[in-house]
């Protein structure tokens, strides 16, 4: 019987040593890759599904900003309020009225779209 638990324990633990030992494995990074300053970040491509394009469901746009740019990039790493947004096609910040009624927003100049016809206001207003 005390052999029984021995091998049962012997088992156990050789599992548990092999599952630490792969993930350790599968933390590192390859080798002979210079990084300096570079940040890898994994961003999650999945979404709950394909056909939402909804900004205010949870996820459902997670992977259109690799094939589509915004106006804006929100950078949560920044602790300075002013650099937390990024223009991206736009041209610079937006500029509220004085009663917050109105929005403007420029759009760069010298974006084109793939097939090369310029981007403008008119592909941002709908």
């Amino acid at each position: 019987m005390e052999k029984n638990y021995l091998l049962l324990f012997s088992m156990g633990f050789l599992a548990l040593w092999l599952s630490l030992s792969s993930i350790v494995v599968y933390c590192q990074l390859p080798s002979g890759i210079p990084r300096g300053d570079l940040i890898v970040i994994y961003m999650k491509g999945r979404v709950p599904n394909p056909e939402w394009g909804n900004v205010w469901i949870p996820g459902a746009t997670v992977g259109t900003t690799v094939v589509f740019e915004p106006l804006y990039y929100y950078n949560v790493s920044e602790p300075r309020l002013e650099k937390i947004i990024i223009p991206c096609l736009a041209a610079d910040l937006p500029e509220y009225s004085d009663d917050y009624t109105r929005l403007r927003i420029r759009v760069k100049e010298g974006v084109y779209w793939s097939d090369g016809v310029e981007f403008t206001a008119e592909d941002v207003v709908f």
